[in-house]
């Protein structure tokens, strides 16, 4: 009988139970944690921590080493998806990032070439213990990528935020097609321009092309990854220019919490925040790692102008009481949330906006 790993087993239980579905998967999926837990648990095994170092290893790392020590020159992707995740500021830990960049390597449908790069980067793998890992064992390696050939068959619809490009971003893009097409143009200037375009300058030009459009796809409600896979409800809150936003706030562990409103204000009289919920970011500036009063300087910058408030709600998906009496908090919301700390204080901070 051919020998079984437990985690092999369990993860090709949650990717039937993935493939039942037949729509999209989405963070609402409730096998989705359980099989993004599976896929780091993978990582992990047999992976061995550096004798002389004080930093802790992890999978993350083995990804970021693959563009110093992998040779066969098809590292585009990989090279665009762990440049991403380095620029993500919302993120913390390794173990944050790693979550991060498997996240966008499934929405991307590229994690078995990046698995597939890792198996051939010898310097690499050769941080795993080959009789622990999965992946110095051949017996076990090979249905691990059969598993993964099938997410990468499947949809994920996770939590994105795609941009427009804006006008500098498309005048460039415009730019580099045009400036490459000038240079291989014949004498005839009426016959069309791709035919007259070198290998290399449609290379660059479709490479350049894709840079730009990648920067304006990105993960944005990543705040909990260093700590959780679950993943909570991220709304944004469009607020007009006021004189006061009426939020009372409350920084703990390095987020801002929402305690109350003060009534009459702007945010009491919308009635789209709850007491419970936090705040991401700022028109585009994170409040991740916040200290006290943070908030209240980007207001103070932002001052007559449209707020655009990105809201990582405290309740489940399917809840819907605005109360925090009411229900259960997230498990993302409950871990910041310690159980001594009383919803409401005298030490919370009031934002005006005038």
């Amino acid at each position: 009988m051919a020998p079984r790993d437990p985690l092999l087993s369990s993860l090709r239980v949650c990717v039937l139970n993935l493939q039942s579905g037949g729509d999209a998967v989405t963070d609402s999926n409730p096998h989705l944690p359980s099989c993004c837990e599976l896929l780091e648990l993978v990582l992990r095994k047999g992976l061995q921590q550096p004798v002389l170092s004080l930093v802790h290893r992890d999978y993350w790392h083995c990804f970021q080493q693959l563009p110093h020590h992998d040779t066969c020159g098809r590292l585009s992707a990989l090279s665009l998806a762990i440049e991403q995740t380095r620029a993500c500021r919302k993120l913390l830990s390794a173990q944050g990032r790693g979550r991060y960049f498997l996240r966008l390597a499934l929405s991307r449908r590229t994690l078995p070439q990046f698995f597939t790069h890792l198996l051939h980067t010898p310097r690499v793998l050769e941080w795993y213990v080959p009789v622990l890992s999965i992946l110095r064992n051949e017996e076990f390696v090979e249905p691990f990528m059969s598993l993964l050939l099938v997410l990468s068959n499947m949809e994920f619809t996770l939590n994105m935020e795609r941009r427009k490009p804006s006008p500098a971003a498309t005048a460039q893009t415009r730019h580099c097609y045009n400036s490459s097409a000038s240079c291989n143009r014949g004498v005839e200037d009426d016959m069309k321009i791709w035919p007259k375009l070198t290998y290399s300058g449609i290379l660059a030009t479709i490479l350049e092309a894709l840079r730009l459009i990648s920067t304006y796809v990105v993960l944005k409600n990543c705040r909990f990854l260093d700590e959780s896979w679950l993943i909570p409800v991220c709304e944004v809150y469009e607020a007009v220019p006021c004189r006061q936003v009426g939020m009372v706030l409350r920084y703990l562990s390095g987020r801002v919490f929402i305690l109350d409103f003060i009534p009459g204000s702007q945010a009491h009289a919308d009635k789209f925040i709850s007491p419970g919920d936090i705040i991401d970011e700022i028109n585009g500036t994170s409040l991740r790692n916040s200290k006290n009063g943070q908030a209240g300087v980007v207001l103070s910058r932002l001052r007559g102008r449209p707020l655009s408030i990105h809201v990582l709600r405290w309740r489940a998906p399917h809840q819907t009481s605005a109360n925090l009496e009411d229900g259960e908090p997230t498990p993302a919301a409950r871990s910041c949330f310690p159980q001594t700390a009383e919803p409401r204080t005298k030490a919370a901070i009031v934002l005006p906006v005038s």
